[in-house]
């Protein structure tokens, strides 16, 4: 086989060099005995302390809101809060009907001040100052 020739082309391995242990020589053995008859200085270690455990800060909860309870008055309550003017619109004959069921006695104060400020009629003033008594 050709000098050069890649050891794929020619089919044979190449040969593996043989790698034999160097021997110390005497002035190393004798250094290296030296070096293991010395004691061994344990190594200090600096101690460290450990961190410090920090509490997380306690949860407190917030007082709770008082419960709102929505009062919703009755349909009838709302209309005694308010004078049932639509009775001075029509005739003073309705009108004394209406007051005399009673239902609008409550109110009756507010109506003659609405009647004296608007129409002024006579006959129905005189029937809301007679309902009042």
């Amino acid at each position: 086989m050709a000098k050069g020739v890649p050891h794929a082309l020619s089919g044979r391995r190449p040969a593996k060099p043989i790698i034999r242990p160097q021997r110390p020589t005497a002035k190393q053995a004798a250094a290296a005995a030296a070096e293991a008859a010395q004691p061994v200085a344990p190594k200090v270690v600096k101690a460290v302390e450990a961190p410090k455990v920090v509490e997380a800060p306690k949860v407190v909860e917030a007082p709770k809101a008082p419960k709102v309870v929505e009062v919703v008055a009755a349909p009838k309550a709302v209309e005694a809060a308010k004078p049932p003017l639509h009775l001075l619109d029509g005739s003073v004959s309705s009108l004394k009907e209406a007051l005399d069921t009673g239902d609008h006695d409550a109110h009756l104060d507010a109506l003659l001040d609405a009647e004296q400020a608007g129409k002024g009629r006579k006959t129905a003033l005189d029937a809301l100052s007679e309902r009042r008594g």
